[in-house]
């Protein structure tokens, strides 16, 4: 995750502990899920079916 993704993960979860903050803890939530999957839909549309598949995994051994 990158700095903007944790901020608006932070903002998210504060705004969701409060009922007077519940529904903009949801708004927050669906900007934070676009944001994820246009990251996503970059690693389809810039890589091929088999250089996706091998990408190693973040801190995997083996």
């Amino acid at each position: 995750m990158n700095k903007s993704w944790s901020e608006l993960n932070r903002k998210m979860q504060i705004q969701l502990k409060k009922e007077a903050t519940f529904a903009d803890g949801i708004e927050t939530l669906f900007e934070l899920q676009k944001e994820l999957m246009q990251a996503a839909y970059g690693f389809f549309r810039d890589f091929s079916r088999e250089e996706f598949c091998a990408m190693p995994f973040i801190n995997a051994e083996g």
